[in-house]
C-alpha cells in the first residue's frame, strides 16, 4: 500500500474502497476481481496498483484507517483512564461502522479486523507504557493484560454481530459494568 498524502491518490484510494465495499455487499469477498472493483470504481488498473497491491491491501488499509481513527479519539480524550469514557468511544465506533463490520463478517473476514486490533493496539499501548510513570503493570505482563482487554472486547462485538445487533450496544455496556 501506497503511503502517500497526495489529494489525488487519496481520492483514488477513498474510490477504490468505497468500490470493494459495495461489491462485498452483493457478492462474497473471494469471487471479487481486482478487475470488478475497478469496473466499480472507474479507474485504471494502473492506479489500482499504484495505490494497492491486490484487494486484501485495499481491505487492510481500511481497516487499519479506521483503527488509526480510533486511536486519535481514545487519546484525545485520554479514555485510557476512564473505562465508561472508553467503552463509549467504542460504542461510537461500532454504530459509525457497523454496516463495515457487518461485511467483513458476512464474508468470513473478521479475522483481518482482529489482526489489525491487536497490531496497533498493541502498539499503541507499549507506546503510552514507556512513557508513562503511573503504569500498574510492566512489561510483558501489561501487554497480557491490554491483549485481554482486546479479546474481551472482540467477543462482545462478535456476540453483537452473530445476534444481528439488535441490542443497543449501550445496554450490553451497562450490563458489563454491573
Amino acid at each position: 500500500m501506497n503511503l502517500t498524502q497526495n489529494p489525488v491518490a487519496m481520492r483514488s484510494k477513498k474510490a477504490i474502497i468505497k468500490a470493494l465495499l459495495k461489491l462485498m455487499k452483493e457478492m462474497p469477498y473471494e469471487e471479487i476481481t481486482v478487475k470488478q472493483i475497478l469496473l466499480e470504481s472507474k479507474l485504471t488498473r494502473k492506479t489500482f496498483y499504484r495505490n494497492f497491491d491486490n484487494k486484501k491491501d485495499v481491505l487492510d488499509s481500511y481497516i487499519d484507517s479506521i483503527i488509526f481513527e480510533y486511536l486519535s479519539e481514545v487519546l484525545r480524550n485520554n479514555a485510557c483512564k476512564n473505562s465508561h469514557f472508553l467503552f463509549e468511544i467504542i460504542v461510537s465506533f461500532l454504530e459509525q461502522y457497523k454496516e463495515v463490520v457487518s461485511i467483513l463478517w458476512q464474508n468470513g473476514l473478521e479475522h483481518l479486523l482482529l489482526n489489525q486490533l491487536n497490531t496497533h493496539i498493541l502498539s499503541n499501548h507499549r507506546m503510552h507504557r514507556e512513557s508513562s510513570t503511573d503504569s500498574v503493570l510492566s512489561g510483558e505482563m501489561s501487554d497480557y493484560l491490554c491483549v485481554f482487554n482486546i479479546g474481551g472486547i472482540w467477543n462482545i462485538v462478535n456476540m453483537w454481530i452473530r445476534t444481528g445487533m439488535k441490542e443497543p450496544m449501550e445496554d450490553i455496556i451497562k450490563t458489563i459494568e454491573m
